[in-house]
């Protein structure tokens, strides 16, 4: 469970319209919560702007006012992080479902709709979300999620008072949605990470060698967790800020408009884990349970790709990576083979250059990610440019 002190919250049975739910209202919630962006997009070689996505939906969970005070303590922090985040997704085009402090029945009603409905649609990007207390069964090995009904851990009807997680990563490989992040903030929520393929490092999940467009194409379900498969946690909101931040951009290792379900993994692991303190210090895990060299794609600002897809006709690349002064008329027509050649020299050139910054980066946060003295010349050399 988290460990936070107890506070007593005055539940009002009322539901919330789709308007903004920044601030928190100690009210339970079921509702439907539109999109206020648009779905990101992706500019391909023929300058074509597509998005990977017809749809993007989230499903956001809270639990706080925890009904069975002698067992699960109140979490009133939670319902704040979670509307904080419903907000984030619904500006990056997610249509959400906020579900707040329910029982089971709703809780398991919900779920399955959500992965039934939702997640069935073809091209559709989905995010699931629970923050709340949670429980680890030493004897079955297995994690449950708690709603605020939840039963005490050594009675009869715990069992039928709480969703066990392995039935979130049986329901990851049947859905027909492109892309499906599943993050989980509670007490052993790192059990769903086990047993699966870890999220590639920083070096691999940057856009260095694999364009956009590719990891658009191949479906991924990747699962982030607040903490280790056996770790309590503290409400700290440290984690949901995290992925706030890498979301709106603070994760893209290129700085290029464009952040990736991996690139925010790592940055959230690595967040949190700097951010840490004391013996017990939160370590997040991030996994892949389906194809890995997918990606779900967030855009942030109104910033495009790096790279160029066309070249004006009145200017030339030189091999330094320099415009060349063009002496002839600007009117003056480049052959088509000339226009396609400088295109491969320009691209190549930003490649290597997009490279050297996300080396630069990684450097600024880990010296030791290149051998000694690599990092700290690089550094050197671009702070001096």
């Amino acid at each position: 469970m988290k460990n936070i002190s107890m506070s007593i919250v005055v539940v009002l049975a009322n539901l919330v319209s789709s308007a903004s739910i920044e601030s928190a209202s100690a009210t339970p919630i079921l509702a439907t919560l539109e999109a206020t962006g648009n779905q990101p997009t992706i500019t391909n070689n023929q300058g074509k702007n597509n998005s990977p996505y017809d749809h993007s939906y989230a499903l956001i969970i809270s639990m706080s006012d925890y009904t069975n005070w002698s067992s699960w303590q109140q979490l009133p922090g939670t319902e704040k992080e979670a509307n904080k985040f419903s907000d984030t997704l619904r500006k990056q085009g997610f249509e959400v479902r906020r579900v707040h402090d329910q029982n089971i029945d709703v809780l398991d009603k919900e779920i399955k709709q959500f992965l039934n409905l939702k997640a069935m649609t073809p091209k559709s990007r989905i995010i699931f979300f629970f923050t709340g207390h949670g429980h680890y069964d030493p004897e079955t090995q297995t994690a449950y999620l708690i709603p605020i009904d939840g039963a005490d851990i050594n009675s009869k009807e715990f069992y039928t008072k709480a969703y066990a997680m392995d039935d979130m990563r049986s329901a990851a490989n049947r859905i027909k949605a492109l892309h499906a992040l599943f993050i989980f903030d509670n007490c052993f929520s790192g059990f769903i990470t086990k047993s699966a393929t870890p999220i590639p490092d920083q070096l691999e999940s940057s856009a260095r060698f694999k364009a956009l467009n590719d990891d658009a194409n191949y479906k991924v379900r990747q699962f982030m967790s607040a903490g280790g498969p056996k770790q309590t946690l503290v409400s700290n909101g440290v984690y949901i800020d995290a992925i706030i931040k890498g979301i709106e951009g603070a994760a893209s290792v290129m700085r290029d408009g464009y952040v990736t379900g991996k690139e925010l993994a790592f940055y959230t692991n690595e967040y949190v884990v700097n951010a840490g303190v004391g013996k017990n210090k939160q370590r997040p895990g991030s996994v892949t349970v389906y194809e890995s060299q997918g990606d779900m794609i967030f855009q942030y600002g109104s910033n495009k790709p790096s790279f160029p897809v066309t070249i004006p006709t009145s200017a030339k690349i030189n091999t330094d990576g320099k415009a060349a002064v063009n002496s002839e008329s600007p009117s003056k027509k480049i052959s088509e083979e000339e226009v396609s050649n400088e295109i491969k020299v320009r691209v190549i050139q930003d490649k290597l250059a997009q490279a050297r910054k996300a080396d630069y980066i990684t450097c600024k946060n880990s010296p030791t990610y290149l051998p000694l003295p690599q990092c700290e010349n690089l550094i050197k050399e671009i702070d001096g440019e």
